[in-house]
């Protein structure tokens, strides 16, 4: 689907002050939403919310946990080795 990859190429662009700036604005909504609920109604909308949360947010830190220990390797990599791309000293 074409607007994936739009979203993927959008991803790409960004930096983590964007992505930041999207999850505000998603809580933003997400208030909103929850501002208007019926009173009776309001239990069952924050038992899907956390639900929702509850499996969103392991897999996200995961990744974020794996790109941080990547990362790390890296770095300790070029440590050990450094590489010159065509720099003279």
């Amino acid at each position: 689907m074409k607007l994936f990859e739009y979203a993927n190429g959008f991803c790409k662009e960004t930096t983590w002050k964007d992505l930041a700036l999207l999850k505000f604005c998603l809580c933003a909504i997400g208030l909103m939403m929850g501002a208007c609920v019926s009173e009776e109604k309001k239990r069952p909308a924050l038992v899907a919310a956390a639900a929702v949360f509850a499996l969103t947010y392991p897999p996200l830190m995961a990744r974020f946990i794996q790109s941080v220990l990547r990362q790390r390797r890296w770095e300790r990599r070029l440590e050990e080795e450094p590489v010159y791309y065509g720099m003279e000293d």
